[in-house]
């Protein structure tokens, strides 16, 4: 991932079903998704099994990786800055999330 990214941030209080929500949007895009939780507020989603091991070697593109912050006051997706495959697909879920929210 490009470092600092880009942010996109859904502003307003949070809650742990916002976890299952972004779960399931991400699965309609990589339905072998793996999330790794790596603090309580913090994780990253993989593509499938091939770009979480990359990931975890630290020897990935990226193509198929998000990173996920969620506070109490906001869920922000990290995503690359330049076009990829996995900014297209924070992208998509983001508007979903966005209209989870407001709907």
């Amino acid at each position: 991932m490009t470092p600092g990214g880009i942010h996109l941030i859904l502003e307003g209080p949070t809650s742990g079903d916002e976890w299952w929500a972004l779960i399931f949007e991400v699965r309609q895009h990589w339905p072998d998704a793996i999330v790794h939780r790596t603090e309580p507020d913090e994780a990253s989603v993989y593509r499938d099994q091939e770009a979480f091991q990359e990931g975890l070697s630290g020897k990935g593109s990226h193509q198929g990786h998000l990173r996920v912050l969620m506070g109490p006051e906001s869920l922000t997706l990290v995503i690359d800055a330049q076009p990829t495959e996995a900014g297209r697909v924070g992208q998509e879920v983001f508007t979903a999330l966005q209209g989870l929210r407001e709907g």
